[in-house]
């Protein structure tokens, strides 16, 4: 099992991610931006005084029983917000944002986006000073900080920023009332909604506590005017990046971790893209993920010691949540459980919430008390920004490792055939490692690579292909979707690889731009195939496909990396 690293009193910390702009798409930075037309935000005076909202819930046991220092005791923050526009490149277009930014002083403390809020800066040590957001579209890949959700039954709140349109909140005419409060030391985003259903009162408070650093509290209060149906649900997610990104550089946290409610403690998987694909569906060897009221949902990092938590204490029960696999962020839908009407015939639930990030001694006992998923197995991870030449496949799963993977089988490990080394993958027909996406840093210069070794069909390998491409057509036939075509079955062995560009979804998109290496076409020699190429500038995702036409090949030294 992978140890804690050892900590220094002295701790570097690597912020949350307006510092490392850089990482995504493993490539040098295309430039920041850290917004213009910048515009003060004047809170008005707090209507109620802020408290520690959430005594002995999980997290609070932990702090008890380590007793991490107050590192922050005395300090008092000067906490004001702002306006600031961001302008965003996109495929054919520049999209233009007016977000609001949470400073401390002159540190950067958290971003508010289309309904989220990013905590940017986890200590007063480390927050950086220059919001460094990118100049290409902004989207999961490359988001700054670990979220909040602000937008619970408050209306329609796009919470992915400009994937969708946010038009159709400032058109809607429920959209969510808001204010800023403030006593100086703490600093309050107050959201309200009222409807024939109900009455949403949510305060977000931004403070600076004496263990935690920065932390964000929500008190959310909703009162039902009706029975809450089965289809009523508190939604909100967890996500936070360097988790999941293929790129080595984007790597922050090495453990996804949770507080199941059918055993104590705490259980988790090694942040690798397998685990991230297996972890909620069965295959974990115990229930899933079922999040306990009072537990929390954390990522570790063990190198910092400084790891993003977000914590929950609502009444609300037990919750089955899923996990994105491409992600690595928790889906989650609250369910309101029945209560006594008060005497206005109002059903009232307090949802209490906290983000922040727990310090290094909390994040060595959490991460040496959490129960691994995955114990003892196995499985193919492709890494990229380096030479894969498969010899430690298939990699143990409770490792954090980063890459491509297949969910639905990927290629055989094969042994004794190689390039270098002993192993090769062996590629049949179209192989696609579907998980995860693959951003690109705009501008940046590419190389994809790889050695292939053809060689023909065997008799019964060819008697197998047709059959598999007779039943596609029927099947495509039947659906009344057009046919591929036809397939010349008597052409001589070929392999490549494929580099497609795509928007957003490489399920819902067309491809903007089709790319592939060079073939290998020499039966029986490994010959290397070569294809270097330039992002262009909205920083697309890239589809990575493997490729082996009329025969079977053999993959070895795969290179994907920056020039």
């Amino acid at each position: 099992m992978r140890s804690f690293i050892p900590l220094v009193c002295a701790l570097v910390l690597v912020g949350c991610g307006a510092d490392r702009p850089s990482t995504i798409g493993g490539g040098s930075s295309p430039g920041t931006q850290a917004g213009t037309d910048r515009q003060a935000i004047e809170p008005g005076p707090l209507s109620e005084p802020f408290a520690r909202l959430v005594p002995g819930d999980d997290l609070d046991a932990i702090e008890a029983a380590v007793r991490p220092p107050a590192r922050f005791a005395g300090q008092t923050p000067r906490f004001t917000v702002e306006w600031r526009t961001f302008r965003f490149q996109h495929l054919g277009k520049v999209e233009e944002k007016r977000w609001q930014v949470v400073l401390d002083g002159d540190r950067v403390v958290a971003l508010l986006r289309s309904g989220d809020i990013e905590l940017v800066g986890f200590t007063p040590d480390h927050a950086p000073t220059v919001l460094a957001l990118p100049k290409e579209r902004y989207h999961l890949d490359n988001l700054i900080g670990p979220m909040l959700n602000t937008g619970q039954l408050l209306g329609p709140v796009w919470t992915h920023g400009s994937i969708y349109d946010e038009a159709q909140v400032a058109a809607n005419a429920q959209r969510a009332q808001e204010r800023w409060e403030s006593d100086g030391r703490t600093l309050v985003l107050v959201r309200q909604r009222r409807s024939a259903d109900l009455d949403a009162d949510y305060r977000f408070t931004f403070s600076l506590d004496p263990v935690y650093g920065y932390r964000v509290d929500a008190d959310q209060r909703i009162a039902w005017k009706r029975p809450p149906g089965p289809k009523d649900a508190f939604h909100s997610a967890t996500f936070c990046p360097g988790n999941y990104v293929p790129w080595p550089s984007a790597i922050r946290y090495d453990r996804t971790v949770f507080t199941p409610a059918d055993l104590p403690g705490w259980k988790g998987w090694a942040n690798n893209n397998l685990c991230m694909e297996r972890c909620d569906d069965g295959r974990t060897g115990t229930s899933g993920v079922v999040w306990r009221d009072g537990g929390f949902i954390a990522y570790l990092d063990p190198r910092s010691g400084w790891s993003p938590v977000r914590t929950r204490k609502d009444g609300l029960g037990p919750f089955r949540a899923t996990v994105c696999n491409a992600h690595n962020d928790f889906h989650i839908s609250l369910r309101f459980p029945e209560v006594a009407a008060d005497s206005a015939g109002r059903r009232a639930y307090r949802c209490l919430h906290r983000l922040m990030a727990m310090p290094p001694e909390m994040t060595r006992h959490v991460w040496d008390g959490t129960t691994l998923i995955q114990e003892g197995q196995r499985g193919l991870i492709l890494g990229l920004g380096s030479n894969q030449d498969f010899e430690d496949q298939p990699v143990l799963l409770t490792e954090p490792r980063r890459g491509l993977v297949w969910t639905g089988g990927g290629p055989r490990v094969v042994d004794g055939h190689a390039h270098s080394g002993a192993k090769s993958l062996e590629i049949i027909g179209r192989s696609w490692p579907n998980l995860p996406q693959v951003s690109l840093a705009p501008g940046q210069p590419y190389r994809l690579s790889a050695w292939f070794k053809v060689r023909p069909w065997t008799a019964d390998e060819l008697a197998a292909a047709q059959a598999k491409d007779a039943a596609n057509r029927a099947k495509l036939a039947k659906d009344g979707k057009p046919q591929p075509p036809a397939v010349d079955w008597s052409g001589p062995p070929r392999a490549w690889i494929a580099a497609d560009y795509y928007e957003w979804s490489p399920y819902a998109d067309a491809m903007v731009e089709r790319m592939r290496t060079n073939e290998a076409t020499r039966i029986g020699e490994w010959q290397q195939v070569i294809l270097d190429f330039t992002a262009p500038d909205w920083g697309p995702f890239v589809n990575i496909a493997f490729h082996a036409d009329n025969g079977v090949a053999l993959l070895d030294d795969f290179s994907f990396a920056p020039r």
